[in-house]
């Protein structure tokens, strides 16, 4: 039987870019065997910016489909913005948007992919709820300790996950309606740090399931490659990254493979960076000068 692979991804334009290099690195690298079925959560893109985004994920991977799903209504959810944004939010709709699906993976579009998704999409019988890899960040847990303790919450470090990827067992989800107690506790909370991470840890964290431990997790941080060239906002997938032995540090060019430009879109390479410094958070991708995306408006 053929192997449908649903994977999501959510995105406002201004993550466009972005987003298209995730789904590219997602789709070069998955089992060419496998039909891959991609739903982009999507806020304001254009039927120009769509039509691209379909082209180029079906030039990595012709056995796929890309799905678009508007998820504006998210506006409306009694939630605070982050970054501006509620488009964070929209991950939790997914059961509903998402009704004939028995699970999903979840990539953060600030994602490059060095490993096969459908090795992860594997894993989802073994997730109860929800499946994600540990926190990475010393920062982030030193903040939801801070912010959990300080609201009287229980705080374990060893049980806090990263959300940025992750498997949605959507079939037991809706039966439970699990992610009723996540959106409640985003209600009647304020102030948590990291959104729905910190929401589906405060109301569901004992089911969340670590899965990958090494794999399916690794963060930049303030790695550098090439000379210095900052690698400061994207998070890796797969064991392709060979992360330094400190927790900050160089890393060898040699340990990156090195992906053609295709298209115009530079998918991980020696001199593929980004920058924190773009406005309006809009993704620039560079390798040895910077290629243009076509944004959606």
């Amino acid at each position: 039987m053929e192997t449908v692979v649903e994977i999501a991804l959510l995105s406002a334009w201004n993550y466009f870019r972005g987003m298209a290099v995730a789904c590219c690195s997602i789709a070069r690298r998955a089992d060419s065997e496998a039909f891959l079925r991609f739903h982009i959560l999507q806020s304001q893109f254009t039927e120009e910016g769509m039509r691209w985004l379909e082209d180029r994920i079906k030039s990595f991977h012709a056995h796929s489909e890309v799905v678009f799903h508007d998820v504006s209504e998210v506006d409306q959810l009694d939630l605070p913005a982050y970054s501006a944004s509620k488009m964070t939010y929209a991950r939790l709709l997914l059961p509903k948007l998402l009704p004939e699906a028995e699970a999903v993976v979840y990539s953060d579009v600030d994602t490059l992919w060095f490993a096969d998704v459908c090795e992860l999409w594997k894993l989802r019988h073994e997730v109860s709820l929800v499946g994600c890899s540990r926190e990475q960040s010393a920062g982030t847990l030193t903040m939801e300790r801070a912010w959990f303790e300080s609201n009287g919450l229980p705080f374990d470090e060893r049980r806090y996950f990263c959300a940025g990827v992750a498997v949605y067992n959507l079939r037991e989800i809706r039966r439970r309606d699990a992610f009723a107690p996540v959106l409640e506790f985003g209600r009647t909370h304020r102030g948590y740090n990291c959104a729905d991470q910190s929401m589906m840890y405060g109301a569901i964290g004992n089911e969340v399931t670590k899965i990958g431990m090494n794999t399916w997790s690794g963060m930049s941080g303030d790695v550098v490659v090439d000379g210095g060239l900052p690698l400061s906002r994207y998070a890796f997938v797969g064991e392709g990254f060979a992360a330094s032995e400190e927790p900050s540090g160089s890393i060898s060019p040699a340990e990156f493979e090195r992906v053609d430009i295709v298209d115009g879109v530079a998918l991980l390479g020696v001199s593929v960076y980004t920058s924190d410094a773009i406005t309006n958070q809009n993704w620039s991708v560079a390798t040895n000068g910077v290629i243009e995306v076509p944004a959606p408006g």
